[in-house]
């Protein structure tokens, strides 16, 4: 009986999350930031690789945000539709909402109901959100087009919007004037 509750006291031990191990694992920036394959939600695929870095493809390169996101997520609520203002308002820059382990069907049906314009890649086995250290939604990744993450940020407060666009803004004005 001792062996049975120490092997589940250490099985307990090594499943329990660590928080402050997660934090420190956040990609930094000025770090690489990790390639991945996913599908978007109207069945192309997207590969990061396409779209930054030095093997980006001309006509694709341009940076990238990323938006890791669940449906059932109050602050994406709120932090979708700002983005959504700022792809509008800086189109040389792509915005993408990435869903974190869910059902294509009930992504498609919110993203319609709720009307969000940004393109959708599909995470549902969570290994994006992974290699990106994602732990809560939404977390907020900017990536210039070397492939370097500029930008992390777990959670959304409506008082970093001003820090926000000015990230994406200087992200625009270095890729516009490296054409």
């Amino acid at each position: 009986m001792i062996i049975i509750n120490n092997v589940l006291a250490l099985f307990l031990l090594l499943m329990t999350p660590d928080s402050t191990q997660s934090v420190a694992e956040a990609p930094l920036p000025g770090t690489d930031a990790p390639r991945f394959w996913a599908s978007n939600l109207d069945g192309t695929d997207f590969y990061l690789s396409r779209k930054v870095g030095d093997k980006a493809r001309p006509n694709e390169k341009k940076p990238v945000v990323l938006s890791f996101f669940t449906t059932t997520c109050i602050p994406c609520r709120q932090e979708i539709p700002f983005l959504d203002s700022l792809q509008a308002e800086f189109p040389r820059v792509t915005i993408y909402l990435v869903n974190v382990g869910e059902e294509p069907q009930i992504v498609k049906n919110y993203i319609q109901k709720m009307q969000y314009k940004l393109p959708v890649l599909l995470d549902r086995y969570g290994q994006v959100a992974k290699k990106y250290n994602a732990t809560i939604t939404p977390t907020l990744v900017v990536i210039d087009t070397d492939g370097r993450i500029v930008f992390f940020e777990r959670g959304f407060r409506a008082g970093e919007k001003t820090k926000i666009r000015q990230e994406i803004r200087n992200l625009e004005d270095v890729n516009s004037s490296q054409k």
